[in-house]
């Protein structure tokens, strides 16, 4: 949609900051292996990252009132993800499964792994969460090959590096990816989460033709996410619904939406929507304003 409109998408490029002249968001400035640095100028500017990132890095607390600063500062962000992507060469659908969602509770204590991921340990009985990405969209050839499903399975997990046996000297040049212990640690997650899931998908572990594992530093690496949350500000009483930032920000021309945005995370899309009216409605009220201005000055004119 965006392309039938004449819009570009770049892929593999990083923002670096959302410029910002007298108040008002004008454009930003990105980087790109093959393109370099460039600055693409704008009307206006809708920001889906990371919220913190976005107002303490991208904006930039010089832009921001102290009282938004100091908020942003003490955002209590939802808990990281980590998720293992596979690809199974079984017949699911025949063995019975549902085009659904499925959740593995170990009890009824739901806080207890939460707690566990706070206190940077991983959760001696974790949640599980099953998606299959085949089943949603079968007729999608760029899911998985034919006769292969895609699932993803999902738990929440500690972000601090100890947790994952790394340094935070390694996260910042990119070095843990070859650390053996975080390498082990990764496949020892995942074959917890498979261990599990095989109380829904009985011998799936023997039809595995595909693994990848996600952790939060993964998250962070591609899209800048505080700690690789996957949900944006936690979801407690603090930050539910209204309580949740809104697209208009105090920078003229700046909306933001996502997750951390109202009404808050999982597949509304209203953050985007609540984005889209905000900036229709400025769009229109702008036009009403030239329109009265261009009449005024007619009026005058003659």
């Amino acid at each position: 949609v965006v392309e039938r409109k004449g819009g570009k998408i770049l892929l593999r490029s990083k923002v670096e900051r959302i410029l910002i002249e007298n108040g008002r968001a004008v454009g930003v400035e990105f980087s790109n292996k093959h393109l370099g640095k460039r600055v693409v100028k704008a009307d206006a500017v809708i920001c889906n990252a990371d919220i913190k990132q976005a107002l303490l890095g991208l904006i930039g607390r010089e832009h921001l009132k102290p009282q938004t600063v100091r908020r942003a500062e003490q955002f209590e962000m939802s808990p990281a993800m980590g998720v293992v992507y596979l690809g199974i060469d079984m017949d699911l659908k025949a063995m019975g499964l549902k085009n659904t969602n499925y959740r593995i509770y170990p009890g009824c204590d739901y806080e207890k792994a939460y707690r566990e991921v706070f206190a940077g340990e991983f959760p001696e009985e974790p949640h599980l969460f099953i998606g299959n990405a085949t089943m949603k969209d079968p007729d999608n050839p760029a899911i998985a090959p034919p006769g292969i499903y895609n699932l993803q399975l999902m738990s929440a997990v500690p972000s601090t590096p100890q947790s994952w046996g790394v340094t935070q000297a390694e996260l910042t040049d990119g070095s843990y990816r070859t650390n053996p212990v975080y390498l082990e640690k990764k496949q020892w997650y995942a074959r917890q989460l498979i261990a599990l899931a095989e109380r829904v998908i009985p011998g799936m572990s023997g039809h595995i033709v595909y693994q990848e594992v996600s952790t939060p530093f993964s998250v962070t690496r591609f899209i800048g996410s505080e700690g690789g949350t996957s949900y944006g500000l936690a979801f407690t009483p603090e930050y539910f619904l209204h309580n949740r930032p809104g697209a208009k920000t105090e920078i003229r021309n700046l909306y933001l939406c996502g997750a951390s945005c109202h009404p808050g995370p999982g597949v509304t899309f209203l953050p985007g929507y609540n984005c889209a009216y905000e900036l229709m409605a400025a769009s229109a009220a702008q036009g009403e304003s030239a329109a009265a201005t261009i009449s005024t000055t007619t009026s005058t004119s003659t």
